[in-house]
């Protein structure tokens, strides 16, 4: 692979990574789609750090983008996908720039012209550089072909060279500054003895427990009052509970767009009128290739693997044919194209050569190599033992014994099944080059190899036209929520809901390509019904059923949760006051169990760290509790997940001293310094109190 090549494709991977979550490489832009940013009320894309970024801004990074993309790629479209990742890569690139090249200047952090040029061309050059600029014959990188390619880019009369090159830096070099910036905060980083003491206990300390337990499944949830201000309160004294992110919540119908009879007619005598010609073809993949649509299908048959309309065509002559046949959506003609013997199973060797960096050119040259010298006298074995990337097959030669067909992927599966018994096919999967060599081969029978055309069976316009008018007449005549529901139920429609939709979702689950409805939803106000949108075949009605704006959700949101909740308390009331009066007259766990009806029980083996009790569950407040009280002190009433416990110590296994900590310092440091980079943004993008309005114009 040439040196250009590869800077093309490694030059787009290198610019910042912030915690492996943030990625802002030189990609393309998404003016080629024809959607204008302007189209919204608003003109702000968002808010980083209050510094505004306007549509026009935004746009134009993603024009640099484009032009970067394309002169990496060297592809002229763009889909939607690569769009939509490009607007992401758009709007990292401005949350790096405005959050961390702050910081950067802020603790003066930079990266000299003489640390650029180490990193290029110095001894211990950026890892791509080395891998793009290695002699290819040793692998060595070497310091000359990089001075030479700087010396020569500017010969690239177009100038796409250079600025491929110039983004390559400015990738090496911001990747160098987060680097020195998270190097920064982890020289910070400190592990008191105290702490890794702490943390030493927590993880090897254990305790036995004595307990009583009254659930509070105990209690029906009919037993309990409550009124408005009980839930009122609770959620006042709880928001952090509830805090929320924008979210939308929506239900639909879908009106699926069904052929109709006409449709139906109108593919099979498509395929009718291409019947004699099909006959009289003596190019059936061409003829298939430009008339079907169901693209090249020829399959070899045995007898049980035909469908019951073409059993009669397995003892018919070569070029009879069948059909039409409706099958699924669509009709189809057969054509007998040959008969040919094929054994039950094969056996056979391989060498598995991978593909590196997309070079098949190469995989397939090594390949020929390696067939020449076996060919030439050295074995197979050997050869598979040396050079086979499928280590299982290569301890034994290579060798994949007897196998049946559809065992392995069609291209190998098909040069073992119809060659020859010695032959040594040279085959490309998915899974790198194979050279192949057939060892055996049992009993063959019969096969019928088929040709086939197809014409799928498509609603057409005037079928679209009426499931868009009936789901229009859907719409307007059920212009709220209450007629939405009553609709669904008197005709008997099957009701969707789509909830917890946030505002960057590119689709509801289930409907491909929706992001238009997904941007409806943020649009419009609570109770709205929209007018139709059409996805491939299939008209939606969607009605949106809940708001949730970011902050803390209000009571009438999470009104069920509440309800529970205070249940569970006032149950917890209840049962503390029957343990509380039990505990005044009691000197054991024993009779505190007896005069509450329940039972002592046991566990052992408590850890501080596993929060949980085994048979119960997680309990964090009673085990921070065994580990809180002194042993054989029997506890207050505590209220748990499950229900309100009295516990009692009974043993306590605490580990030996030990007085170097040093190991469980370095496990400490390495699992907070392995998460420097993410939780520092995270942290910086949380205080920059971002605004993203992006779902408002995509």
């Amino acid at each position: 692979m040439s040196v250009l090549s590869t800077i093309r494709e490694k030059s787009t991977l290198l610019l910042i990574i912030i915690g492996g979550a943030l990625v802002a490489f030189i990609l393309g832009d998404v003016l080629s789609s024809g959607e204008r940013l302007f189209s919204s009320n608003s003109n702000n894309i968002g808010e980083i750090a209050g510094q505004t970024i306007s549509a026009q801004e935004f746009e134009q990074r993603l024009q640099k983008m484009e032009e970067n993309y394309r002169l990496n790629t060297g592809s002229s479209s763009i889909d939607e996908s690569t769009r939509e990742s490009l607007r992401q890569q758009a709007w990292n690139q401005a949350l790096n720039e405005i959050i961390m090249e702050e910081e950067y200047r802020g603790v003066g952090i930079k990266v000299t012209s003489q640390e650029l040029y180490e990193l290029v061309a110095g001894s211990d050059p950026h890892p791509t550089v080395q891998r793009a600029f290695s002699d290819p014959s040793s692998g060595t990188f070497d310091k000359n072909r990089v001075l030479s390619f700087l010396k020569t880019m500017d010969e690239d009369p177009s100038g796409a060279t250079k600025i491929r090159w110039i983004e390559f830096e400015r990738g090496i070099k911001q990747e160098r500054m987060n680097e020195k910036y998270n190097d920064l905060i982890k020289k910070g980083l400190y592990i008191p003895t105290k702490l890794a003491h702490h943390e030493y206990l927590a993880k090897q300390k254990n305790a036995s427990l004595q307990y009583v337990v009254k659930r509070y499944s105990e209690i029906t949830d009919s037993e309990i009052t409550f009124n408005e201000d009980d839930l009122k309160k609770y959620h006042k004294e709880h928001q952090k509970e509830f805090d929320q992110e924008k979210s939308r919540k929506i239900e639909f119908v879908v009106f699926d767009v069904v052929p109709s009879k006409e449709d139906l007619a109108k593919a099979e005598k498509a395929i009718m009128e291409l019947k004699d010609d099909f006959a009289a073809s003596i190019d059936d993949s061409s003829f298939i290739k430009m008339y079907s649509d169901g693209g090249l299908q020829i399959e070899v048959l045995g007898e049980n693997q035909l469908p019951a309309e073409l059993v009669e065509l397995f003892h018919a002559e070569k070029g009879s044919i069948k059909g039409p046949y409706k099958e699924e959506q669509s009709f189809k003609i057969a054509k007998v194209v040959d008969q040919v013997f094929v054994p039950d199973s094969v056996r056979a060797r391989h060498i598995l050569i991978p593909v590196q960096e997309g070079n098949t050119e190469a995989a397939l040259a090594k390949a020929d190599s390696l067939k020449k010298l076996i060919k030439g006298g050295k074995k197979f074995a050997e050869m598979a033992e040396k050079h086979s990337e499928d280590f299982g097959s290569a301890a034994k030669g290579g060798d994949l014994e007897w196998f049946t067909e559809g065992t392995m992927v069609k291209p190998f599966n098909d040069a073992v099944f119809y060659g020859k018994k010695g032959d040594m096919p040279i085959v490309v999967s998915q899974f790198g080059v194979h050279l192949i060599e057939i060892t055996g081969r049992s009993t063959e029978n019969k096969r019928v190899k088929f040709a086939f055309i197809e014409k799928n069976i498509e609603a057409g316009p005037n079928t679209f036209q009426d499931y868009y008018i009936a789901a229009s007449e859907f719409a307007n005549k059920n212009k709220s929520l209450e007629a939405f529901d009553k609709a669904v139920s008197e005709k008997g429609l099957n009701k969707r809901i789509a909830d917890n939709i946030k505002p960057g979702d590119r689709m509801i689950a289930g409907v491909e390509q929706s992001r238009e409805l997904v941007r409806w939803a943020f649009k419009e106000k609570q109770g709205s019904i929209s007018k139709p949108f059409e996805f491939e075949d299939k008209f939606i009605v969607a009605s949106l059923v809940e708001v949730r704006e970011e902050g803390v959700a209000s009571l009438d949101q999470v009104k069920e949760q509440v309800e529970k909740a205070v249940i569970k308390e006032k149950k917890a009331e209840k049962l503390m006051q029957e343990l509380n009066t039990a505990l005044a007259s009691s000197n054991s766990i024993e009779e505190v169990a007896t005069k509450v009806n329940a039972k002592s029980e046991s566990a052992d083996n408590i850890n501080f760290s596993s929060f949980s009790i085994p048979g119960i569950g997680r309990e964090p407040k009673i085990v921070g509790t065994a580990f809180g009280i002194q042993k054989d002190v029997i506890s207050s009433p505590v209220k748990g997940e499950t229900g309100v416990f009295v516990i009692k110590v009974t043993a306590i296994n605490s580990p030996a001293e030990i007085t170097d900590y040093s190991e469980h310092k370095n496990k400490l440091s390495s699992n907070l310094t392995n998460r420097v980079g993410y939780e520092a943004f995270e942290a910086l993008k949380e205080n920059a109190k971002v605004t993203d309005n992006r779902y408002k114009f995509y």
